[in-house]
């Protein structure tokens, strides 16, 4: 089938995936500027995520950060949402941070199921 073009999907869902993978810089101990700034990173990246797209949860429990990792996708619809994510990651400086991809469904015939 390469070469030949896609069939678009029945059931609406888009079959490409943007993948978001951002790093955020912790300094080396909880005491550090770097630390307290990485914190503050996070805690907005996980605002503009409740707000704009879904609610990720950053933070465990008692308020330390569960990761410097970031992942986040969206789905094909949603391109306007992605590049906002994108700009605002680039206004919190975490450009250098920032890595997309493109996910996309295989369409194995064992996998996917008959129309």
């Amino acid at each position: 089938m390469s070469g030949a073009t896609a069939k678009p999907r029945l059931d609406g869902a888009a079959d490409d995936w943007l993948h978001y993978f951002v790093r955020v810089p912790l300094g080396p101990d909880a005491s550090s500027d770097a630390y307290r700034v990485g914190v503050l990173v996070l805690r907005q990246l996980e605002g503009w995520l409740a707000d704009h797209h879904r609610p990720h949860q950053l933070f465990d429990r008692h308020g330390r950060p569960k990761t410097t990792l970031v992942s986040v996708f969206f789905s094909e619809n949603e391109r306007q949402t992605a590049l906002a994510y994108r700009i605002f990651c680039n206004e919190l400086g975490l450009s250098h941070g920032l890595q997309q991809s493109r996910v996309r469904h295989n369409r194995c015939p064992r996998t996917t199921p008959a129309a």
